[in-house]
């Protein structure tokens, strides 16, 4: 009864602020240039260059049509993963509808929604789920997945309100026994994916914009992207609700970043595969971002993740830590950039490492190395040290 009145307010909410808002008609339309973009990326494993951990082709089409009032996108991606065939597919990334009016923004289609400040980290970015399937070594801009929704905005004076609306389940993916990246555990039992009122996610965001400083405050009602076992012999996609906030505030050649975020009811699995406990969740991150002199940036953050009453069973301990470094060198006119990122875990001196060297051969043609190393004993990247590779990517937009 509790879900149904809140699903029936929110529904209000966002019909009444539609209705009074003054439609005007949708003006003449042209055709979007189509843009295109292809990439090869190969990969070996450090400990021995003759096996291949990543061998990846992915081409997209980007189209659609641009008005005054009616806008339109979708993106077409087609990838052949020579590694991981279960990860070759044709798909629609994106496709989507976008409506303005006096005022307004509504947007309807398969989307990827955004939340938060991190940097390669996620906290209040709970909307869109993630295609790990390859670990961590893809960056998260590149494995967010679309998620079938409704984005309204309403424009402040000196913000914005925004209402999501998830109406199915979007579930994370994650690798199996074919994948490099698999590390030996069982598949267990057949999961259960919600229906439903169960399957719907519900967001809310305001934010305000001033000189000064930035901030938002979120609210989200969805399941869980990850399945646990509740029940004996049976996976599920349990509801949380989150409550966030971040901040952003310029000083000099410095923007200082914050951003929390509280989950009630988190279900964490059993490392011995026993009967998954719920606990609330607290995350907190702080980072900076600088911009020095001669095209060089530099950023860190130092992030803490806090589960009260967490026992030795669960795979998540009562606190831990991850911080983060990220350097980037522009040279020759902004067509070589040299960039790393490393994750630091303390508690397990666990580390990932990330360099890259990427040469704009010319307009349009890109030709990236990279290095992934990783290395420590514990349970968020060690378990990967003997993953380490070496790769070249090249890509190409026209």
């Amino acid at each position: 009864m509790k879900r149904s009145i809140v699903l029936l307010l929110w529904g209000l909410t966002v019909l009444s602020g539609l209705l009074f808002v003054r439609v005007e008609p949708v003006s003449a339309f042209e055709w979007r240039r189509p843009e295109a973009h292809g990439e090869w990326v190969h990969g070996v494993r450090l400990s021995d260059c003759s096996e291949v951990v990543t061998s990846r082709a992915m081409l997209s089409l980007t189209s659609g049509w641009l008005g005054e009032s009616l806008d339109g996108l979708f993106t077409l991606e087609a990838v052949e993963n020579f590694r991981i065939p279960d990860d070759s597919d044709l798909r629609v990334r994106e496709g989507y509808v976008t409506f303005r009016s006096q005022g307004w923004e509504a947007r309807a289609g398969r989307q990827i929604l955004i939340w938060g400040r991190a940097d390669g980290l996620r906290i209040v970015d709970r909307l869109s789920p993630v295609d790990s399937r390859e670990s961590v070594t893809r960056e998260l801009e590149e494995i967010r997945l679309g998620v079938d929704s409704l984005r309204a905005s309403r424009w402040l004076e000196k913000g914005e309100l925004e209402f999501i609306w998830i109406p199915r389940f979007h579930g994370g993916k994650y690798p199996g026994k074919d994948s490099p990246w698999w590390l030996g555990a069982g598949t267990g039992p057949e999961e259960e994916k919600p229906d439903g009122l169960d399957a719907m996610g519900l967001g809310l965001r305001l934010g305000h914009y001033a000189s000064a400083f930035d901030f938002s405050l979120y609210a989200l009602s969805a399941p869980m992207e990850t399945a646990v076992m509740k029940e004996a012999e049976r996976k599920s996609y349990p509801r949380t609700l989150m409550l966030g906030a971040d901040a952003a505030f310029p000083a000099g050649d410095a923007v200082w970043r914050l951003e929390t975020a509280w989950f009630d009811g988190w279900w964490w699995n059993s490392r011995d595969g026993g009967l998954a406990e719920e606990r609330d969740r607290w995350m907190l991150l702080a980072g900076c971002d600088l911009t020095l002199s001669g095209n060089r940036t530099l950023g860190f953050q130092a992030m803490g993740d806090w589960v009260p009453g967490a026992t030795a069973s669960m795979e998540q301990k009562t606190f831990s830590s991850l911080f983060t470094l990220n350097a980037e060198q522009k040279l020759f006119r902004e067509r070589l950039k040299l960039s790393g990122f490393v994750y630091y875990d303390p508690s397990d001196s666990d580390v990932y490492a990330r360099t890259v060297l990427d040469w704009e051969i010319r307009d349009g043609v890109r030709l990236a190395l990279g290095l992934h190393l990783f290395e420590g004993q514990g349970k968020r990247f060690g378990p990967y040290r003997d993953h380490s590779q070496l790769w070249w990517k090249i890509s190409m937009d026209w």
